[in-house]
């Protein structure tokens, strides 16, 4: 019995002593692993809850300049072990309320300093649970606090749970008011991590010095493989955006839900190397309150340390048509090469389809109605040389609306060098087959050049030649130089082959009936952006032709006229016949007419001479002829109606 007293009081003191040991030993081993990765001046005081249970009562930790971090603090800091494993330096279970992680400035490139074991599953307990992970950096200032939760089974890959809280964060060249998100990841040894698919990242409020992210929600998915250069590789992943927009200066930009898709491994480390691809199914791009919607977006990037290549096709949202856009730039000759094309125009024959459509708030002075637009451009810059951009433009049987006109059968050939000069790279043509204003224009054909005169200059529009039909006739002119600063304009028509009775019936003077064919010119001008004709002539052609004038009993028609006048204008077969017409800006056209030949009525032999004087204001005609047309059109649609009706 006494043996057995002695063999109890020994085994009680050898267990006291190894209690008391354990707390050392525990101390020991955190300063160790602190000691690793360049801790300094480490204080850890240990004490015991019950026979598993360790409370770490104040752990704090300094480290040398050159470390990651700059200090450790932490606060009820609880090791759940097993003896045994204890001695080997491991526990069961890590729970901690509160860390605090002070980091150091991003180390330069070229400085050594202590990093974290290469395997540091060892040093890892079987469950790690972090409740605040506070952490502080000269490059971060705000509330960032984070939530870290991590599983450490052996044979079995590491489980990482990381839940993201921030608020009002300062980052370089950023600021953020809310930044959350949670991430699930699993990694081997530290050199592969795997980022399941619930896993994202949500910003709000993101200020840039251009850039204004609103909302945005990140839905994360991939691997990354560390390489043996210390770079990281990225395997074939997506990630899907859901944002409410994206403010770039003036630009909004505002996609529905937004994948990138990794076709290719993305390497991390300089140079970065990828091949990635996004798509979006809508985009709205909003500029000083114009905006353009897109739909079926899809882009192909791919970088590499000797080129860079982008690929895009669009479509737009309200007109059918299709773009299709590529990018390449040489790295290594600072060499930019990109082209546009349309695989399918701009096509605006469908109902409720129109030009305004295309880019909505942009006020444009005409209305397309109808037609195709077709447009390619290239872009091409080189090292120590200049920056150019050039546009080809097309438009086939293009109809719709300019001002009072209306006009059918519009096509349009144009390329432009759009920089550094605005020009045309070769003369330009435009064709229109119908102009109406009240007064209708056929087959009007010009071809016409962009000139650059200067540097700081508008470029000025060089028309080589101009031909239309009108009144049964034609009228033409050449060499009209328009400068767009001057809003001048001077210019010699011809005119060839007129119908005098299209003109008369243009007039629709009850009574009247001319015949004859016309040639002759007109100097028009334009000054201020109003039009006037200061000077013309007009003649007949041989043989001349007859002038029937019966007016209406009471009519008032033309001025009051001698009776001499009158008799003889009942039929008047003239030879020579000449108007010299004056157009004034308040849309007044005076015409002064000289006739030479005979009136039967007059019963003389002798030639008879005849001087007259109109004048009339032709914008209240033209009006009143658009009235009459529209009113013609009118009736025909609703007749239509009605015979579809019946």
């Amino acid at each position: 019995m006494r043996y057995l007293t002695i063999f109890v009081c020994f085994l009680t003191i050898g267990l006291s002593l190894l209690f008391v040991n354990r707390l050392r030993i525990s101390e020991k081993i955190i300063a160790d692993r602190l000691q690793t990765i360049g801790g300094t001046d480490i204080q850890v005081t240990v004490s015991a809850l019950n026979n598993h249970e360790l409370l770490i009562t104040s752990l704090r930790s300094s480290f040398s300049k050159d470390a990651q971090f700059q200090s450790i603090q932490l606060h009820d800091f609880a090791l759940v072990y097993d003896l045994r494993d204890l001695i080997k330096g491991k526990v069961a279970k890590l729970d901690i309320d509160v860390l605090q992680l002070k980091l150091n400035k991003k180390k330069k490139k070229g400085t050594n300093s202590p990093s974290f074991p290469k395997d540091i599953r060892s040093y890892l307990p079987k469950k790690i649970s972090v409740h605040n992970l506070i952490i502080s950096t000269p490059e971060i200032d705000g509330d960032l606090t984070l939530q870290l939760f991590i599983q450490n089974s052996r044979g079995q890959p590491l489980d990482i749970e990381l839940d993201i809280n921030g608020k009002n964060l300062s980052l370089p060249g950023w600021n953020l008011a809310a930044l959350t998100g949670k991430l699930f990841l699993q990694t081997e040894n530290g050199t592969t991590i795997t980022l399941q698919k619930d896993s994202y990242i949500e910003v709000k409020d993101v200020q840039g010095v251009t850039t204004q992210l609103q909302e945005a929600v990140f839905l994360l998915s991939g691997k990354l493989t560390k390489t043996r250069d210390k770079g990281w590789l990225a395997w074939p992943a997506t990630m899907t955006v859901e944002t409410e927009g994206l403010q770039l200066q003036d630009l909004l930009v505002q996609p529905s839900s937004l994948s990138l898709q990794l076709k290719e491994q993305l390497y991390f480390s300089p140079p970065v190397q990828f091949h990635s691809a996004i798509d979006t199914s809508s985009l709205l791009l909003e500029w000083k309150n114009k905006s353009v919607p897109l739909k079926d977006i899809q882009i192909d990037f791919v970088a590499d340390k000797h080129r860079l290549q982008l690929a895009i096709l669009f479509s737009h949202a309200l007109v059918p048509g299709q773009i299709e856009g590529s990018l390449s730039h040489n790295l290594l000759q600072n060499k930019t090469k990109a082209l546009f094309t349309m695989p399918h125009p701009f096509d605006l024959s469908g109902e409720d389809v129109n030009s305004d459509q295309l880019v909505k708030g942009l006020p444009l002075p005409f209305l397309l109605t109808n037609g195709l637009v077709n447009c390619t451009g290239t872009v091409q810059w080189e090292n120590n040389k200049a920056l150019f951009i050039n546009s080809d433009f097309e438009l086939q049987n293009g109809a719709g609306v300019y001002k009072n006109f209306t006009f059918n059968g519009l096509h349009i050939q144009q390329g432009l060098q759009l920089y550094p000069a605005i020009h045309t790279i070769q003369p330009g043509t435009v064709f229109i087959s119908e102009l109406d204003n009240g007064l209708t224009v056929n087959n009007i054909e010009i071809h016409n050049q962009i000139i650059h005169t200067g540097n700081d200059t508008l470029p000025t529009l060089l028309i080589d030649s101009v031909e239309a039909e009108i009144l049964g006739g034609k009228v033409n002119s050449k060499e009209i130089r328009i400068d767009p600063l001057l809003q001048e304009l001077d210019l010699l028509v011809q005119l060839h082959g007129i119908a005098l009775d299209e003109v008369i019936n243009l007039n629709k003077l009850n009574g009247l009936s001319v015949t004859g064919i016309m040639d002759g010119s007109i100097r028009l001008q334009m000054k201020n952006g109003q039009f006037s004709i200061p000077e013309g002539e007009l003649h007949s052609r041989q043989p001349g032709g007859v002038i029937s004038y019966h007016p209406p009993e009471g009519s008032k028609e033309l001025p009051q006229l001698p009776a001499y006048a009158m008799k003889a204008l009942r039929e008047f077969n003239y030879d020579i016949l000449t108007a010299t017409p004056r157009y004034k800006s308040d849309g007044t056209l005076n015409i002064a007419i000289h006739t030479e030949g005979n009136s039967p009525p007059l019963n003389t032999t002798r030639p008879v001479h005849l001087n007259l004087t109109t004048e009339q204001n032709i914008l209240s005609l033209l009006q009143s002829l658009r009235y009459s047309k529209r009113l013609t059109d009118d009736l025909e649609q609703r007749l239509r109606t009605r015979r579809f009706k019946d």
